[in-house]
């Protein structure tokens, strides 16, 4: 008798006592109205990341730039647990500053993800910030990272011609080089043809150079073209011509902003 009731009480003890109920130890199915856990959301926040500088590469490659800004941001605070892909939208949000003339902070979004990602492209890009920021010896630098890894890319050897050529920088300029570069595949778009036309100078070829560059402003002035654009390409020409004409080389403003990619009319 006494063995039944020490086993009934000791069943009663590890039940947690006579009509009491006791929590089931055993997994349960979670409520469709429980809170997520910490890693849950965190995976969430991934995935809507990803899917937020998705949308973003789509606004920075239609000029949308400051629409771009606020998911690229959240995009990069909650990319984790990984980085891959993480550089694509570091870059996207750093040409998003670059459009909005912020080349600063254009450099340390290109920075972070040249860190992530070794590209050429990447250095090109920063290069342009840098141009943006009137920082011509960085950029120069970066340049030649770009062409060295990509030199099929004619993006770099225009840019790296155009810093050779124009850099105000005494030491940063090599004239014959920088009519290599620029005479590449020459297209004779206008914009190359302006390129090549500052090697010659820097290479002390003034005659060539003066008469590429009529050549170049005759071209435009006969082009039927009402565009602001097209104005602006024709005043700059002409300005260039004068300073070729003074025996005096093209060179490239220092002033942050004003900077022009030589692929379009500098």
């Amino acid at each position: 008798m006494k063995r039944i009731v020490f086993g009934i009480a000791l069943s009663l003890l590890l039940s947690g006592g006579a009509g009491c109920s006791k929590e089931d130890p055993s997994p349960q199915p979670p409520s469709l109205n429980a809170a997520p856990t910490t890693s849950e959301a965190a995976a969430d926040a991934s995935r809507n990341a990803r899917l937020e500088a998705a949308k973003a590469h789509s606004k920075v490659i239609n000029d949308e730039f400051q629409d771009a800004l606020e998911p690229l941001t959240f995009a990069i605070e909650n990319w984790e647990p990984d980085t891959e892909g993480l550089y694509m939208a570091y870059w996207d949000r750093g040409i998003a500053y670059d459009g909005l003339g912020q080349p600063k902070k254009a450099i340390q979004d290109f920075t972070s993800a040249i860190e992530l990602e070794d590209s050429a492209y990447l250095y090109h890009a920063r290069a342009i910030a840098y141009c943006l920021a009137a920082d011509y010896h960085a950029a120069l630098l970066d340049c030649e990272t770009a062409y060295e890894k990509l030199p099929a890319e004619p993006y770099n050897a225009l840019l790296l011609s155009q810093l050779l050529s124009c850099s105000p920088l005494d030491a940063d300029r090599d004239g014959e080089r920088a009519l290599d570069l620029a005479s590449q595949e020459l297209d004779h778009s206008p914009e190359r043809m302006e390129l090549v036309a500052c090697a010659m100078a820097e290479a002390g070829k003034f005659h060539d150079a003066i008469q590429l560059t009529e050549m170049v402003l005759e071209h435009r002035e006969k082009w039927s073209d009402d565009s602001q654009a097209h104005k602006d390409a024709i005043r700059l020409t002409r300005s260039r011509l004068e300073v070729l004409r003074s025996g005096k080389p093209i060179r490239l403003s220092t002033t942050p902003g004003e900077w022009r990619k030589p692929w379009e009319s500098f």
